[in-house]
This record gives C-alpha cells, sequence and structure tokens, in this order.
C-alpha cells in the first residue's frame, strides 16, 4: 500500500468512501457488505439465544411455540421458524416422556379363566378339508363364503 493510501485511510478529515476502502484493499464491495451484514446478524442472534435461554431456563416444559409467544408478549419479533432453529442449535427442545398407557385391567374381581390353547397341537386341515384336530377347526376356508 502506498504512503498516499495509507495517509488517506487514517486521517479522518477526509472523507473515504466504501469503494475506494475496497479498492486500496484489495476486495470488492460485495465482499464488504456481506461480512458486515453478516457479523450484524451474528450479533443479533447471540441476543436472541439469550433471551430463548432465560426463557427456556424459567419454564422448562415450554416448546418454540410457547417460547416464540412469550418473546411476543415481551415485545421482541421474531419468527418461529427462527427460535425452532436456535432451540435446535442449542439443544433446548422441549421433551416430553410419553405417559405409560395401561391396556389391561387386571386388577378386576372376576374369576380368570385357564389358558386351555396351550395344551393344544395345530396340525392343520387334511386333504379333504376336514378338521383333523380340535384347534384347526378354527381355521376356515374363504371359499366356502357366500358372495353377493
Amino acid at each position: 500500500m502506498s504512503a498516499a493510501v495509507q495517509e488517506r485511510l487514517t486521517c479522518p478529515e477526509t472523507p473515504c468512501s466504501v469503494t475506494s476502502l475496497c479498492r486500496a484493499v484489495g476486495l470488492s464491495r460485495s465482499t464488504y457488505y456481506r461480512h458486515r451484514v453478516a457479523k450484524e446478524k451474528i450479533r443479533r442472534d447471540m441476543m436472541l439465544r439469550e433471551t430463548i435461554q432465560q426463557v427456556a431456563l424459567e419454564m422448562p416444559s415450554y416448546g418454540y411455540r410457547r417460547i416464540t409467544k412469550e418473546l411476543h408478549r415481551q415485545g421482541t419479533l421474531v419468527n418461529h421458524k427462527r427460535v425452532l432453529r436456535l432451540m435446535r442449535e442449542d439443544n433446548l427442545l422441549c421433551l416430553r416422556k410419553k405417559q405409560f398407557t395401561v391396556t389391561t385391567d387386571s386388577a378386576h374381581d372376576r374369576q380368570s379363566t385357564w389358558n386351555l390353547a396351550a395344551k393344544l397341537v395345530v396340525t392343520g386341515l387334511n386333504n379333504s378339508g376336514s378338521a383333523t384336530s380340535p384347534i384347526s377347526a378354527w381355521q376356515a376356508s374363504s371359499s366356502t363364503w357366500p358372495l353377493f
């Protein structure tokens, strides 16, 4: 870099345009603006992350939808997709345990019966279609059903 360019960069009285500064450093203007916007976005995301983390610590059962509503109540306008992305990156998503559903009522006062089918042997039908054992009588052939 020449002495004139260095003097111009350090002298506050002379106004310098972004184009001339980028040309002096050897960058394009688009690179300058892209990095400037990226730094601002990172700073805004960090501030939003802090707010999301505070809300998530206060209310651990809140998911991204409720946290988005809480941020709106606090005056922070933010999209739910952005909140979801940041919560995924910070591993703050609320994972709820599924409740165990009881499907069998074993504590009833009625008498239970023995499992008689456990002693039977499954043999099937013989070639003529008649049952060869009591358990094979439970089998059916769809060819004998009447069709409408």
